[in-house]
């Protein structure tokens, strides 16, 4: 949101310079007019430019947490959009988690993260965290690489670190079911309008292939909508046959 602020304002400031050097021009020196047309679009370009660069650089704090920060494992207790999206693929949420430290009280503390569409985290899902006890505001997520670089322990109660612990295995019909109810909502917010029954209840889960064959029928409008890319269908398709 304050990036699209400032474009605005660096708009509407671009072409206010641009149009102010047009008017101020000769007939004798309309050669330069090219050269002002090409300077305006550069100009365009440079919020993005900084903008991607300041995005992608990690925060110099992070490699110092991931190496010297303390170990907790937290909870997701809230959600929301941050409006940064990165085409119909992944987006960029930020996610409030309660952080509980072994040897301190809990604490509240919020991250931005980048998701698939397909693979949104929920209130409750749980997850491995290193923060610094010094800024608690300096708080990440630690991956199974991560663990497999030094950077961190498996807790002893086995939760996968940076990934979601969902409760049943992977393959189950339920991880399948939820993995659909997921790419539905992703289709949603995307402003597609579909129709699903409520996966997490009982009593839908109960009709058993009529469910599948709905849920299939819809992944298929999805995809044809665009909604949906070939290698997300297919991910999907065998999530629910499997």
């Amino acid at each position: 949101m304050k990036f699209a602020v400032f474009y605005v304002i660096w708009f509407l400031a671009a072409f206010a310079i641009f149009f102010s050097q047009v008017s101020r021009l000769s007939l004798g020196s309309l050669t330069l007019l090219p050269f002002l047309i090409i300077g305006l679009v550069i100009a365009m370009f440079i919020p993005w430019i900084i903008f991607w660069t300041t995005l992608n650089r990690a925060p110099a704090w992070k490699q110092d947490v991931l190496e010297n920060g303390r170990q907790a494992s937290a909870t997701v207790i809230g959600i929301s959009d941050t409006g940064i999206s990165f085409g119909r693929t992944s987006f960029v949420i930020q996610m409030r988690l309660q952080v509980r430290p072994p040897d301190e009280a809990p604490f509240e503390a919020t991250l931005e993260r980048t998701v698939s569409r397909i693979d949104i985290p929920t209130t409750g899902d749980s997850y491995l965290v290193k923060y610094d006890p010094n800024d608690k505001s300096h708080i990440l997520l630690v991956s199974e690489e991560d663990i497999a670089h030094g950077y961190g322990t498996m807790p002893a109660e086995g939760l996968v670190p940076g990934i979601a612990a969902q409760p049943g295995a992977l393959g189950t019909s339920d991880d399948a079911k939820q993995m659909i109810q997921q790419l539905l909502n992703a289709a949603r917010q995307g402003g597609a309008q579909v129709q699903s029954l409520d996966l997490r209840n009982p009593a839908a889960k109960a009709t058993g292939e009529k469910d599948v064959a709905q849920e299939l029928a819809q992944l298929a409008e999805l995809h044809k909508n665009g909604d949906l890319n070939d290698a997300e269908f297919d991910a999907a398709k065998k999530k629910l046959l499997g």
